[in-house]
């Protein structure tokens, strides 16, 4: 699937963006009053480490969930800033987001990005892959969130199954 470069103008926008999340709030810190925790690992099918990696740090997580992904850089970096979009075209939902955190190690890889002004949660969300030591690879989604729109915040329980849905996928 592919991911589109995000436009000159947006990304000046979303780096220049103070980050929504709280001050010292990481995704191994999930638990926070207020907060939504949310957390899935799985143990994936596939064996070949090194192309999951390229899979992750290459947005197809969130592509391959239902999320049109338009980027700073092709691959994830530190400071590299998306903007992800839910639905379609004129009416879809923006999910601003600037990565906060990348591991890329021998059995380790992952990335955590914080939501920017403009997306429908204030939070963290991080993505893990870890290579067990008989080769297996294990996943891992953590998210901690608020609702950050007043909608949203009414209606919690709608955000929270569109959230699980996403995270599901």
């Amino acid at each position: 699937m592919v991911v589109r470069p995000l436009p000159p103008r947006i990304q000046s926008r979303l780096r220049s963006a103070p980050l929504t999340v709280a001050a010292g709030l990481t995704a191994a810190g999930l638990d926070h009053p207020g907060r939504r925790r949310l957390v899935r690992s799985v143990m994936l099918t596939r064996r070949d480490f090194p192309d999951a990696v390229e899979d992750l740090l290459g947005w197809q997580v969130q592509n391959r969930s239902g999320l049109t992904v338009l980027t700073s850089d092709p691959r994830v970096r530190e400071g590299g800033v998306v903007q992800m979009r839910l639905g379609p075209g004129a009416l879809s939902l923006r999910v601003p987001c600037r990565v906060t955190s990348v591991i890329d190690e021998t059995d380790r890889a992952s990335f955590t990005y914080g939501t920017l002004p403009g997306h429908v949660e204030t939070g963290l969300e991080g993505f893990l892959l870890e290579r067990e030591a008989d080769g297996r690879i294990r996943f891992t989604i953590a998210v901690t969130s608020a609702p950050a729109f007043r909608l949203a915040r009414s209606f919690p329980f709608v955000a929270e199954k569109i959230q699980d849905r996403i995270t599901d996928r």
